[in-house]
């Protein structure tokens, strides 16, 4: 479970079938990776490799799209469209505990944890948190246009 997007689609699962409450760190990260992976898939695209026993599976980059699109993208659409307002008020700093945890077990136990998305996870983490400051101006702020995101306190 090396990839940030596991957890991110487990979330959601349990959100759409209501195990969990909807709440800003869940949103936060679903917006997140849908930005991230979107950039990863087509503004710098890699090779997904990945092995069953000693076989060695290479997806295309068409694959990679149809992936992307429902790994991140619907979760970031149904958010949209369906407005789901948070019910509960955990602010979406909290999402940050767990992704550094993961950044760490990732450095720990992985050998080049570089491969696993062929990016720096340096790189990812200060974008994951310029996204993460840009919602949260848009969020905590009521000067910005309200049509950017509502705050749903």
């Amino acid at each position: 479970m090396q990839l940030w997007s596991t957890y991110n689609l487990i979330g959601y699962g349990l959100m759409k079938t209501k195990l969990v409450p909807i709440c800003a760190p869940l949103k936060t990260s679903i917006i997140i990776t849908s930005l991230v992976g979107g950039y990863m898939t087509y503004v710098y695209p890699r090779r997904f490799v990945f092995r069953l026993g000693e076989i060695k599976y290479e997806l295309s980059h068409y694959s990679l799209i149809l992936l992307d699109f429902i790994i991140h993208q619907i979760p970031l659409i149904d958010m949209i469209f369906l407005n789901n307002p948070n019910t509960s008020q955990i602010c979406g700093r909290h999402m940050f505990y767990p992704m550094i945890l993961w950044k760490m077990i990732n450095q720990y136990f992985v050998k080049n944890p570089e491969k696993i998305y062929g990016i720096s996870l340096n790189k990812l983490t200060f974008s994951s948190i310029s996204i993460f400051l840009g919602l949260s101006l848009l969020n905590h702020h009521s000067f910005l246009p309200k049509y950017c995101l509502r705050n749903n306190k």
